[in-house]
């Protein structure tokens, strides 16, 4: 256990245009903690799997799990903004870590190193039936986007489709994965009541390849769902 006091202050600006909101709030946290308060003999079963990103950029721990935590004097800064309009909304939100000194914990491929880490943020516009959504780490040494994300949902009733790029630097060193880009698709046809097709798939785009394709039938109501599905894999492990 640990002992930390934190303040997290927001101060949101309000205006209106006709059918047109405007909001943008500015975010700052400080968290005040003594460094340490990891054992060394505890082991390290659910804090492993670490990314620095939009969703927890402002938490107080930003470790996953419950094994290690963060430690020492830290600020979480930033901003996020929302315009409401009829029919749909832009939302987007900017935020940076800052410590007195760099945490050990944390990894180097981490994107928070340091005393400042890279700056993450997001970028979304929503209808009653699409939805389009930009997630970004830029790195803070040299302005280059380390991870990108692009996701684009559409969705009528029962039936959607959704279309995504994603950008992954190389993982942490436990996990042992290179960088990534690929592309992946899925789209699911409601054919007639809980009855619906669906398919997917996804593309290395690194390497010109699919990683893996997926198609089926299934049913699904508010207490049962089943689903036959083939699925090929055009990877493997040496």
């Amino acid at each position: 256990g640990t002992a930390y006091a934190a303040l997290d202050w927001r101060w949101p600006f309000i205006a209106e245009q006709g059918e047109h909101s405007y909001i943008v709030q500015p975010i700052a946290q400080f968290i005040a903690q003594p460094y340490g308060g990891n054992p060394r003999g505890l082991r390290n079963e659910d804090s492993q799997d670490f990314e620095f990103s939009d969703f927890n950029v402002f938490s107080f721990n930003q470790l996953p799990g419950y094994d290690i935590i963060e430690s020492g004097p830290r600020a979480n800064v930033g901003a996020d903004a929302e315009m409401l309009f009829p029919g749909g909304k832009v939302e987007a939100m900017v935020g940076q870590t800052y410590r007195l000194k760099p945490d050990p914990l944390l990894g180097l491929l981490t994107g928070n190193t340091g005393t400042a880490s890279d700056v993450v943020g997001s970028f979304s516009i929503k209808f009653p039936h699409l939805d389009l959504t930009d997630r970004m780490d830029i790195d803070r040494g040299n302005g280059t986007i380390r991870r990108h994300e692009i996701y684009v949902t559409g969705s009528y009733n029962r039936s959607s489709v959704q279309v995504s790029y994603v950008q992954l630097p190389q993982s942490v060193t436990n996990l042992g994965l290179p960088s990534r880009e690929q592309i992946n698709a899925q789209a699911d046809l409601n054919l007639w009541g809980n009855w619906q097709v669906f398919a997917a798939g996804q593309r290395d785009l690194a390497n010109s390849q699919f990683l893996n394709t997926e198609y089926g039938l299934g049913y699904e109501d508010e207490c049962l769902a089943i689903s036959l599905a083939y699925r090929s894999k055009y990877t493997e492990d040496l």
